[in-house]
């Protein structure tokens, strides 16, 4: 029998055991998908638009209330509350019904025309911390462009020509532009790399089950004797493979339209080290698998290992800020680097390398150890491994 009818013999024989125990497909293809749609909806509005706040107006003159309209006047603030005291705006702040009070102190009017300083306060929700930022940024702005318009008027009635009024009371100008995601869209910001940490997730999952029963039923040897292991690991491999190229596709073609995330030119690329993601965390899960005969105990390990992989990745926190010990594990989980890659070609639409050594390179090393650990060689350590973990 040669090899391509080995392949095809062993390929059949797993297409079989699926059929009759197809989660490793369902995890393959299922799952990721109905969590990926989860996600969809959740963030079906991904810009931050008319948040609520509620304003403390102590002044209650022609200029606070100017301020508030210009407030309210911006795309992601909405002044749904204008509030006599500060008792009031707390309780709309504790209810969850606000996210942000301004506070215009007594006799704001009046320190502006006299040329006194007045303040106004901003409270913000920390804990809905890009939210809190945005509208801080967009407050910020109105003020000072409305402080900055009163200076102008001032100079006007002294006799100042419109043209140096503005260039006195404006004598820097600032334009802030936020590259990649300018309108601070959560679609772009945050459900991408989500995305792409649940199909680490179920690449590593769906491959616990591949060698499981020749691991539980082969008396320790995992694969055939010599000349057909190619074979058996090629045949065994290929289904599980296919489904995860699948979920990959759905990914890219499905989810991410249905998400309104921007598609650029470097779609083949980041499709490309996607895949290449995909087959590392096969390894990953495959090693694992291999190594640990206790089917709970390799899914607990990976789930250790998946679960926080996003916010170890650098994108929600930067890595170079972790204690070294958590930097280092960050950099054994393979969404870490693909993510290195993955932001500057989806933001930028910038073709990088950047990512692909490290994943390389972490895959040789687990689908490595997964070759050495099903061969003779290996077995002593299976044993030791059943030993201090039995089924």
């Amino acid at each position: 029998m040669n090899f391509s009818k080995r392949t095809y013999y062993f390929l059949l024989n797993e297409i079989r055991l699926l059929k009759k125990a197809p989660l490793p497909i369902i995890i393959a293809i299922v799952m990721p998908f109905l969590a990926w749609i989860c996600l969809s909806l959740t963030f079906q509005n991904g810009f931050i638009e008319n948040m609520p706040i509620a304003v403390v107006d102590l002044d209650n003159s022609s200029d606070s209330r100017q301020l508030i309209r210009n407030i309210d006047a911006t795309q992601a603030i909405d002044v749904d509350f204008i509030v006599p005291n500060n008792a009031i705006a707390d309780s709309l702040f504790q209810s969850g019904k606000t996210y942000l009070t301004i506070v215009i102190e007594k006799d704001f009017s009046k320190k502006i025309k006299t040329s006194n300083s007045a303040y106004v306060k901003i409270f913000a929700n920390a804990a809905y911390l890009m939210y809190a930022k945005v509208a801080y940024k967009i407050i910020a702005q109105t003020i000072l462009n409305f402080s900055n318009n009163i200076q102008v008027e001032k100079m006007i009635d002294l006799g100042i020509s419109e043209k140096e009024a503005i260039a006195r009371a404006y004598p820097i100008s600032t334009d802030i532009h936020a590259l990649g995601n300018p309108y601070f869209s959560y679609t772009i910001y945050l459900i991408p790399g989500m995305l792409i940490s649940i199909l680490q997730m179920s690449a590593s999952f769906s491959t616990l089950w591949v060698f499981r029963q020749h691991r539980e039923h082969a008396a320790g040897r995992i694969i055939p004797r010599k000349g057909h292991r190619a074979a058996f690991i090629l045949g065994k491999l290929t289904p599980i493979l296919i489904a995860n190229v699948i979920s990959t596709l759905i990914l890219f073609t499905v989810i991410f339209p249905i998400s309104g995330i921007p598609v650029n030119s470097s779609w083949f690329n980041i499709f490309a080290l996607t895949l290449l993601l995909v087959l590392v965390s096969m390894g990953m899960g495959i090693f694992l698998s291999i190594l640990l005969q206790n089917l709970v105990t390799a899914s607990q390990l990976l789930l250790v290992i998946n679960a926080p992989s996003f916010v170890f990745s650098g994108y929600t926190f930067p890595r170079w800020a972790m204690p070294s010990g958590i930097e280092a594990f960050a950099n054994c989980i393979p969404v870490t680097h693909f993510l290195d890659g993955f932001f500057p070609m989806f933001l930028y639409d910038y073709p990088t390398m950047r990512g692909i050594l490290p994943l390389i390179i972490i895959g040789i090393i687990f689908w490595g150890l997964s070759i050495f650990l099903i061969s003779k060689p290996g077995e002593p350590i299976r044993k030791f491994f059943d030993k201090i973990l039995p089924v």
